[in-house]
């Protein structure tokens, strides 16, 4: 029978990998092996295991801490910032304390990072301002599950107007779980009417990678799907999106998927809000007068 520490670790091992982590143990890892890769008990020397290493592209990131389910995480902080800065010199790393720091039972995980607050501050106001939106326009609003504690301006996420608390049931446990760690998800009824990843520090791949996989794992989907990030992130959106993982597919994602600048969301919902036209606008809008697509450029004929 697996200890309740193992079955934390296996639920956490499945989050992972739907976020589009690859998972690996210590004695056979290859950081090279894609984007996100997740060494398990990893050795620090004289600071211990930790329980998952994080590499990006190639570079230790981050760790992650599991406990049983029922640990209170309040604490655990304490052990992870140990873990940030004990690994070794001779391996990469993008910054020194290592600067995300997670603690997760598999059911809640807690965050830690050292990144500057304004960064993750910025992606709060961005989800807020498109949850209000939602709501705004009579659709219900769902918020990733991992970020309903997160505050704006004093109003707790998972607490706003037309704020669902399950989504429909349609689909099968992997798509659900998918679906739920979203960043924010528009709803009309029992219908999917949009769905967008923010993207402000972390990786553009795997806000990408999830999309693909709920388009994967769900073909016949009809959703408007959007990554909304910086201005100046445009030219790795397109690098990412026309990767041929994305664009050589049935449903090339690079042709779903439109690119949301920061700067031009604010301003076109600013004018919205200002002549109170949100209960008369259509989800479609989005596509078609804010969002960029990065579709396959035509070759000519000679």
């Amino acid at each position: 029978m697996s200890t309740p520490e193992a079955l934390a670790r296996e639920t956490i091992d499945e989050a992972l990998r739907i976020a589009g982590w690859i998972l690996q143990d210590a004695k056979d890892a290859n950081v090279d092996a894609g984007t996100g890769v997740a060494v398990r008990e990893f050795p620090l020397g004289k600071h211990g295991f930790a329980d998952y290493l994080l590499y990006v592209n190639g570079k230790a990131a981050g760790v992650i801490e599991a406990k049983k389910v029922g640990t209170p995480l309040t604490g655990v902080e304490l052990q992870t910032e140990h873990y940030s800065q004990g690994l070794p010199r001779t391996l990469p790393a993008w910054l020194r304390p290592l600067p995300f720091l997670y603690e997760s039972t598999g059911v809640e995980p807690e965050s830690s990072d050292e990144l500057p607050a304004r960064e993750r501050t910025r992606h709060t106001e961005i989800q807020h301002t498109l949850l209000a939106l939602g709501a705004e326009m009579g659709l219900d609003v769902w918020v990733a599950r991992n970020d309903r504690s997160r505050v704006w301006r004093g109003q707790r996420l998972g607490d706003m107007p037309r704020m669902v608390q399950t989504l429909p049931t349609q689909f099968n446990d992997a798509t659900n779980r998918t679906i739920e760690l979203i960043d924010v998800l528009w709803l009309k009824g029992n219908s999917f009417v949009a769905a967008f990843e923010v993207e402000c520090t972390t990786s553009i791949y795997s806000g990408l990678l999830r999309m693909a996989d709920l388009l994967a794992l769900q073909p016949n989907l009809n959703m408007r799907l959007f990554l909304v990030a910086p201005d100046e992130r445009r030219s790795k959106v397109e690098q990412e999106i026309r990767r041929p993982t994305f664009s050589l597919r049935d449903r090339p994602l690079n042709e779903l998927c439109g690119f949301v600048p920061f700067n031009r969301l604010t301003e076109r919902i600013a004018v919205i809000r200002e002549n109170n036209l949100a209960s008369s606008l259509n989800p479609d809008f989005l596509s078609k007068s804010v969002a960029e697509y990065f579709k396959r450029e035509e070759t000519k004929s000679p």
